[in-house]
């Protein structure tokens, strides 16, 4: 798979398997690279670093993830055409949030921060406007609600592409978490 490498702002991420033949892309980009390049862009410069290696393939089964083990973040080849990826490669922005949120730390502060003492759960006014951020993924807790982390990567996304799509409360809040206020 052809392997690159894109330099923003001074920051080289490497990409595997980028523009295969027969390569899936939105149709307002010449090319996978191109979408890459950006969303690559829109990301705030502290945070480039964060970020990294992308794997571009058939895993996982649509969309993308964040890998712990190695370090990836994987985008499914198909995901480059998909409705919300066409203006900006929001999925690649969404799993960014995941690495930005690893590297920070931020949700599990965040949360320890909402956890009253004796609580098994956070819980209060901030805790509910963070989980008021509509994420619709597949990454769900035991109790069908999702993942901690999934609202602050979606916010994350959003902030960054059509920030407009979540309260001015929330974008502080992500703003804060991610260190960017």
């Amino acid at each position: 798979m052809p392997d690159i490498e894109i330099v923003e702002r001074g920051v080289t991420l490497a990409v595997r398997g980028v523009d295969e033949p027969g390569a899936i892309r939105a149709a307002s980009f010449p090319s996978q690279q191109a979408q890459i390049e950006d969303a690559l862009a829109l990301v705030p410069v502290q945070h480039l670093g964060a970020i990294p290696e992308i794997w571009i393939g058939n895993r996982p089964a649509s969309g993308g993830g964040f890998y712990r083990n190695p370090p990836h973040i994987g985008l499914n080849r198909r995901t480059f055409d998909a409705e919300h990826n066409r203006r900006h490669l929001f999925t690649l922005l969404h799993e960014i949030g995941h690495a930005v949120d690893r590297q920070l730390h931020a949700v599990t502060q965040f949360q320890h921060r909402c956890t009253a003492s004796g609580d098994s759960e956070p819980s209060g006014a901030e805790w509910t406007l963070y989980r008021a951020i509509a994420y619709g993924g597949r990454n769900r807790r035991a109790d069908g609600t999702p993942a901690y982390g999934e609202h602050f990567a979606e916010g994350y996304a959003i902030l960054l592409t059509r920030p407009s799509r979540i309260t001015t409360a929330q974008q502080r809040l992500i703003r804060t978490l991610a260190r960017l206020a």
